[in-house]
């Protein structure tokens, strides 16, 4: 979401890319930052302006707003068939990938 307008230049100058969304539907990096700062964000367990839901971002169809191709993974059995339609798709191609938030805490 921090460089979604990179999607118009791919299909513009028609850029053989091949774009993977990992999509946890937030901004995990951001909650990562708040996270290792141990502000009042984690004593209160409340981060605001991280959740990308609800609504939920259609990700592909901002995508095809933008004039790029795209598919949605929603299980591990999706994934293969996806890489394969985006890898042999002619110019820009994007994969959204939903997956689940992992902070790498244990």
């Amino acid at each position: 979401m921090f460089t979604v307008q990179a999607l118009w230049t791919a299909a513009r100058e028609n850029l053989p890319v091949k774009i993977v969304v990992p999509n946890n539907r937030k901004y995990l990096a951001v909650k990562a930052g708040l996270v290792a700062y141990k502000g009042q964000a984690v004593e209160k367990g409340r981060f605001m302006g991280v959740d990308l839901t609800p609504p939920n971002v259609d990700i592909v169809s901002l995508a095809r707003g933008f004039g790029v191709e795209g598919r949605i993974v929603q299980s591990q059995s999706e994934l293969d068939p996806a890489l394969e339609w985006a890898f042999s798709h002619d110019g820009p191609a994007l994969v959204d990938v939903l997956v689940e938030e992992d902070l790498g805490e244990s």
